[in-house]
């Protein structure tokens, strides 16, 4: 195994600083921080929309910014220092948005938690990420959010703070996300110095074949993630991405960071829902969108009950799980000018597959997930051999946007080169892809 660089979470990143140093080089890596490409846009244009909300407002990137820095002050004065871990299991709120620039601007390693987690899962990310403060809704119609930190936090050694955001009616809130914002001191503020190779994001993965898997993302990694994208799809300056995925998933948590960090902008639904999802594309004029299957389906039908064809939207990128190919058909005679095709990846490997865009590759678009971008792909059988087109293997990823590694503890983790689970090899009609051999890279 390469030993690569301690970062200041703890962990040591598989990669060496040479190869981070290459990617750097060659143009790959833009070496910003996503609280740097935030600030410059605040001065640069500090009344335009990073984000629209589904309850008609919106965040501008000064408020933005001026939010972050109240809230990241607070957090200084609760101790928190670089490399520390925040947890947070939020809905698709705009309160997520400012958490995660403050965590950006300190250096902090924000780790979201899907909301629809409980007990059992929430409390060993908490003890395996070695949460030190955690933002958590308060009592909510159907759970008790408050609740189950105060169970958790006995069960936590390492969380000293809960914080509570949007609290309900009847919560015992000892500090809410309110009061750390309205209590922020600008003039206490400064941003840490940070390396944008460091580690920024935590995100686990769902523990389909065992114990959720910690996945590690760095500044460059995500960014390089989402110029992958506009690199392959001709996407940038003007388009607006409809986010419904949870933004606590790497699909909707990119939505955040790429308001900030990108020319794109973010349309942010607090949920999905079919008929709120027309309204809210005819309203911000969303032209992209990434979802799961039962998002495209229920849209075209949705479309199609109505007879509109939501001139807007340009490109739909769906996967997540089985896409029928008859989906893909109805989808491009319902709407009036939107590219509907498959896409593949990973939390280890964000959106490997970029999908087929062209008129003339329509039959591709529905029936496989796509070129590969800027990723070097095998597929394998069990003994390590390349598997014809067609047949089943498991999937070996490496590029500039794969995560950097996955903690354990605090001490150095094993270099993965295989993720953990197997796909079936339907990328027949892609390009041929770079092959790599060697397990160190």
């Amino acid at each position: 195994m390469r030993e690569g660089a301690l970062d200041p979470a703890g962990w040591r990143v598989w990669r060496s600083r040479a190869e981070m140093a290459e990617f750097v080089d060659k143009g790959e890596w833009a070496n910003r921080t996503t609280w740097q490409e935030a600030v410059i846009k605040a001065e640069t244009d500090p009344d335009g929309v990073a984000i629209w909300f589904d309850d008609n407002t919106h965040l501008s990137y000064r408020e933005g910014v001026d939010k972050a820095i109240l809230l990241a002050s607070s957090l200084t004065r609760l101790g928190m220092r670089q490399g520390d871990v925040v947890s947070a299991n939020l809905p698709n709120w705009g309160e997520m948005a400012i958490i995660n620039l403050a965590c950006c601007a300190l250096g902090l390693v924000i780790n979201p938690i899907i909301p629809i987690y409980r007990d059992g899962e929430v409390a060993f990310i908490l003890k395996d990420a070695g949460t030190r403060l955690l933002f958590t809704p308060g009592k909510m119609p159907r759970f008790d959010y408050g609740a189950m930190a105060t169970r958790l936090a006995a069960k936590s050694p390492s969380l000293e703070w809960v914080v509570t955001v949007r609290p309900g009616e009847g919560d015992n809130a000892a500090l809410s996300y309110e009061e750390l914002v309205e209590g922020g001191k600008p003039e206490q503020f400064e941003a840490a110095d940070v390396d944008p190779s460091h580690i920024k994001l935590l995100l686990y993965t769902s523990g389909t074949t065992g114990v959720p898997k910690g996945v590690l993302h760095s500044h460059n990694t995500l960014q390089r993630s989402a110029a992958n994208s506009a690199e392959a799809r001709g996407v940038g300056e003007g388009d607006i991405t409809l986010m419904a995925s949870p933004v606590t998933h790497v699909t909707g948590y990119s939505s955040l960071e790429q308001a900030f960090s990108s020319p794109i902008k973010t349309a942010l639904m607090s949920r999905w829902d079919k008929v709120a999802a027309i309204e809210f594309i005819e309203r911000t004029q969303a032209t992209l969108t990434v979802g799961a299957t039962p998002f495209l389906k229920e849209l075209v039908d949705e479309v199609e009950a109505r007879g509109i064809g939501l001139p807007s939207l340009r490109q739909f990128a769906c996967g997540g799980a089985e896409v029928p190919p008859q989906l893909i058909a109805r989808a491009h005679d319902a709407f009036e000018n939107c590219r509907c095709f498959r896409v593949y990846g990973s939390t280890e490997v964000p959106l490997v597959t970029q999908g087929f865009l062209d008129t003339e590759h329509t039959r591709l678009a529905a029936e496989t997930d796509g070129k590969i971008h800027n990723y070097d792909v095998r597929l394998v059988d069990s003994e390590g051999r390349d598997v014809p087109d067609g047949e089943e293997g498991e999937i070996l990823v490496r590029g500039p946007s794969m995560f950097l590694a996955t903690p354990i503890g605090k001490k150095p983790s094993k270099q993965l080169t295989r993720t953990d689970f197997f796909i079936q090899a339907i990328l027949r009609g892609r390009e041929k892809p770079t092959v790599f051999s060697s397990a160190a890279g």
